[in-house]
């Protein structure tokens, strides 16, 4: 005697609802941007190896310059192993957002801060220490020289800022890092002649900002420019429930009788799950 089957086939049609659809998209898309971010940390680190620049009619690479920075000094001390790390320091950086962020994307949890954090603290220290021994020593403040005093002077606070915002923070830290970065190789660009290394690595970093852009975008519910305005002053929040939201704002926008935010003033399009039946009966 055959089953009916009908009951089974509609409870398993009910499942699959608009939410979870929309959900299971959300999260698609949430690894596709920490995807891009995985692979800007992978060509970051791998670079370290390849000709970055050109002088003295000879490649050098960072692997190459890391080298003759230990062998070249008889007495290696503290100031030596500072500059060391200094120029260590771009592909650590990568090294470690392949880590962080492949790790979180397989066990499918976030980011840790720690590390991140330990990190980006520990460049400031560097840096500072540079900044300090070139005023000591009397060398002239060139461009470079102000370039890192205005990243140091902004990232400082923003470290502070970022530390205190879990996932958001992390998300910040993760894409001012990277932005540092690709001011220092962009720098270095236009010191030297670049090879394919260095343009390779400013690409890895513009990979990873791209996907820690794109995945404050999503996270924040933001449109491109109040994203970035976000990222910038380090106050991107995170929403990870898919309640429509302003895009200006973040406002949630459920059961409103309004086309308009009630935080700001932004128009909206509404959807049939945004508004009371009868206010989105009335939108058709």
């Amino acid at each position: 005697m055959p089953q009916d089957t009908s009951n089974t086939d509609s409870s398993e049609r009910a499942e699959v609802t608009p939410a979870s659809t929309a959900a299971r998209q959300h999260q698609l898309r949430l690894r596709r941007y920490r995807r891009i971010q995985v692979t800007g940390g992978f060509l970051l680190a791998c670079t370290f190896f390849l000709p970055a620049v050109n002088a003295c009619n000879s490649s050098i690479s960072p692997y190459q310059h890391t080298m003759d920075i230990v062998t070249a000094e008889d007495h290696f001390g503290l100031g030596e192993a500072l500059l060391l790390l200094f120029h260590l320091s771009p592909y650590l950086w990568g090294l470690l957002i392949f880590l962080t962020v492949a790790a979180a994307r397989r066990s499918q949890t976030e980011t840790p801060m720690l590390p991140l954090a330990l990190a980006f603290a520990g460049g400031l220290a560097i840096t500072l220490f540079l900044l300090i021994g070139n005023i000591v020593n009397g060398d002239p403040m060139d461009q470079l020289f102000m370039l890192f005093a205005t990243l140091a002077a902004i990232s400082i606070p923003y470290w502070w800022k970022a530390v205190h915002k879990k996932e958001a923070g992390v998300l910040s830290l993760k894409w001012h890092g990277t932005i540092c970065v690709l001011l220092w190789l962009l720098t270095l660009s236009r010191i030297y002649t670049p090879l394919y290394g260095l343009l390779l690595s400013i690409a890895g970093c513009a990979l990873i900002a791209t996907g820690c852009f794109l995945e404050a975008k999503l996270r924040g519910h933001r449109m491109n420019l109040f994203t970035l305005r976000s990222l910038l002053a380090c106050a991107i929040e995170v929403h990870d429930t898919l309640d429509p939201r302003c895009r200006r704002c973040g406002y949630i926008l459920t059961g409103l009788r309004s086309l308009r935010c009630p935080e700001c003033g932004t128009p909206f399009q509404p959807v049939s799950s945004q508004l009371p039946t009868e206010q989105a009966n009335d939108t058709r």
